[in-house]
């Protein structure tokens, strides 16, 4: 019977977080749009904020989700220390590896974004995507880190608490564009945006 309330607990509460996280997304969007608008701007914005989804799945998602988490589980359930030794050397080599992938991610940004920038785009688009994309690129560590700590806390019977993560994201997503219109008396544009929007986007 515990072992059932403990279930529905944790079903109900990855329910609500999901739920939660749809609904401030939705709102997150709302606030983003306002702050930076629909135009090349925000095109850049987009596209150097796309980078770090796009270098995590190409580069490090795949390794991670296919061959590091299982060894990880099975670990946490053959060993006898519950795999706590084999979890900190992978925390520790992924964390390594992530941050090789981040440097030359941040080095090459440029010609990464070129990769996906278009004709239309200016030399200044171009280098207000390149400057989006050296804030943006070091995401990638996170999303790593945060991959294997989820799992961890899978393995160990915790699966409500990852589900909250992206509610966290999305507000501070909203605060941030609420911080950025209050100090912008417009829709910024490639030309006119300032290297202190910037940084608070």
């Amino acid at each position: 019977m515990r072992n059932l309330i403990s279930s529905f607990g944790q079903t109900s509460g990855m329910a609500l977080g999901t739920l939660s996280s749809r609904i401030t997304g939705i709102f997150r969007d709302i606030a983003l749009v306002a702050a930076i608008g629909t135009a090349i701007f925000a095109d850049t914005y987009s596209v150097a904020n796309s980078l770090p989804n796009i270098i995590y799945i190409l580069i490090a998602g795949g390794a991670i989700n296919a061959v590091f988490i299982p060894a990880l589980v099975r670990h946490m359930k053959d060993d006898e220390d519950n795999g706590q030794l084999f979890t900190d050397q992978l925390l520790s080599f992924i964390g390594l590896v992530l941050l090789i992938i981040v440097t030359l991610g941040v080095i090459f940004s440029a010609s990464i974004v070129s990769l996906y920038a278009t004709n239309s785009w200016s030399s200044q688009d171009f280098k207000i995507a390149t400057m989006f994309a050296m804030w943006f690129i070091p995401q990638v560590f996170f999303y790593g880190v945060f991959a294997i700590a989820s799992q961890v806390l899978n393995a160990r019977g915790i699966f409500v608490l990852p589900m909250f993560a992206p509610i966290v994201n999305n507000l501070i997503v909203i605060s941030t564009s609420i911080v950025f219109l209050s100090i912008s008396s417009q829709v910024p544009t490639t030309d006119s945006v300032s290297n202190v929007q910037i940084t608070l986007l």
